[in-house]
């Protein structure tokens, strides 16, 4: 009897195992692209059916013809195919070269839009690269983030949103359900700005980290100026035109105007609700508007807290630091106390006013001179007439 009983498991076992291998994607067929190689073409060689597609900046987008098989840790799930972002790397010895930067894990089905996925990604590294002049770097210390696009919402996932982030790893669920382009585009900003980007956390609402909601407007900022400006498209990455405007008219834009009207010097930024996240992720908006993106980049990667004032005073040191900081009015800036040489366009008496402060002195040449007694954040504004962007230059430095 017991030999019978024993039969039986090890039949149970022999079917269980046949099954399992009839799901999972065959090891033998299994194509893992190189990690380095020193130009497109070689990736190409490295793989004769590879197709490669050239993307802005450098950057290669690689699809293996046959099963890139690959099991999700967070959920469990098996994929059998892949798309991958190269980016431009160096190698040990310093060599120029390309090596992988994000990996899209997709079912065969989600073909399209894994490509549309990559992309993306693809741009939103170059954006990064270029505004912030700093390459991505991803949680854990890893060169590479992983995107898995999952056909349904895992019966175990903690949200109900269409994404979900961990360490390096994103997660883009009911890829099966239709979604317009800029949602698709607005969830991948979303979830990138939570791998890629330091902000607040301790919110009540509408999540605790802001790092999503920051990366979201501010991702899709800068593919909105890319847009206008009738750049940066390779491709069908999700973004369009129309989409962007709209997002920008209704999500970027007021938070802008909020801040300018509220300021960094009031309590909006002591609380902790969706209302203080907005103000806070305004301000990081009014900076990339006002400084640029490499100011705001110095700025928010030398934060030494989690609380939303801590991007302030990041900001704050950021600008004092500068000797020449260019400004797009009107603006909040925090002035130090030391003497500026005020320089733009059309600069007279009242063409550009300073909150609390008296009219600029013409000096000889058409060089207007401010003085800073009371440092701190002070209102800027073009009077009538007054030019749109100003260059502060410092005469000495000193501090806040």
């Amino acid at each position: 009897m017991r030999f019978i009983v024993r039969l039986a498991l090890l039949f149970l076992l022999f079917v269980a195992a046949f099954a399992a291998a009839a799901v999972r994607p065959a090891h033998a067929q299994t194509v893992l692209p190189p990690e380095f190689v020193p130009d497109a073409a070689a990736l190409t060689r490295a793989f004769g059916k590879m197709a490669t597609e050239p993307l802005p900046g450098g950057f290669v987008l690689a699809v293996p013809p046959d099963t890139v098989s690959a099991q999700d840790a967070r959920y469990g799930w098996l994929f059998a195919r892949a798309a991958f972002v190269y980016a431009p790397r160096r190698d040990r010895r310093g060599n120029v070269g390309l090596g992988p930067a994000v990996v899209i894990h997709h079912a065969p089905s989600d073909a399209d839009a894994a490509r549309r996925t990559a992309r993306l990604c693809a741009r939103l590294l170059r954006l990064h690269r270029e505004r912030f002049v700093r390459d991505t770097e991803f949680p854990r210390g890893s060169d590479r983030a992983h995107v898995w696009l999952y056909r349904q919402l895992p019966a175990t996932a903690r949200t109900t949103a269409g994404g979900e982030s961990q360490g390096n790893h994103l997660y883009i669920f009911d890829t099966a359900v239709p979604r317009t382009a800029i949602e698709w585009t607005r969830t991948i900003a979303h979830e990138w700005g939570h791998v890629t980007l330091p902000a607040a956390r301790g919110f009540s609402a509408p999540e605790n980290d802001a790092a999503g909601f920051l990366g979201e407007r501010l991702y899709l900022k800068w593919l909105y100026e890319e847009t206008v400006a009738g750049k940066g498209t390779a491709g069908d990455d999700w973004t369009d035109a129309p989409g962007l405007s709209t997002y920008h008219a209704r999500q970027i834009a007021p938070l802008i105007a909020r801040f300018h009207e509220i300021g960094p010097i009031g309590s909006g930024l002591d609380d902790r609700d969706e209302r203080a996240m907005n103000l806070y992720i305004g301000a990081a908006l009014a900076t990339d508007h006002a400084f640029g993106p490499e100011l705001l980049g110095r700025g928010l990667f030398s934060i030494l807290g989690v609380g939303p004032r801590d991007l302030l005073t990041a900001l704050r040191n950021t600008v004092a630091a500068a000797l020449v900081v260019p400004i797009r009015l009107p603006a909040w800036v925090p002035l130090a106390r030391t003497t500026y040489q005020v320089r733009g366009d059309g600069i007279a008496h009242g063409s550009v006013l300073f909150a609390e402060r008296p009219p600029l002195a013409l000096r000889e040449g058409g060089k207007a001179e401010l003085t800073v007694l009371q440092p701190g954040w002070k209102w800027v504004r073009p009077g009538a007439g007054g030019p749109e962007k100003i260059t502060l230059r410092q005469r000495a430095r000193a501090g806040l």
